[in-house]
């Protein structure tokens, strides 16, 4: 399970499209929480600056388990 508004807030398109959300939809013992898949090179904080961070397409994106 995850966030869907806080996913929604992340991504322009619909948040199915993200990879891995059908996992992350259909798993109801785990919590999932979204990625960019930039922050493998930038932090945060850079992508917030860059605005990188709201409003981005669903292939610059990910769910990951929050144990992760």
């Amino acid at each position: 399970m995850f966030d869907y508004r806080k996913a929604a807030s992340y991504c322009k398109e619909p948040v199915i499209m993200i990879e891995h959300a059908w996992e992350a939809a259909s798993d109801v013992e785990n919590m999932w929480t979204i990625r960019h898949k930039l922050e493998t090179e930038h932090t945060p904080e850079e992508l917030r600056k860059m605005r990188k961070w709201y409003n981005r397409p669903a292939s610059e994106l990910y769910f990951t388990l929050e144990t992760e």
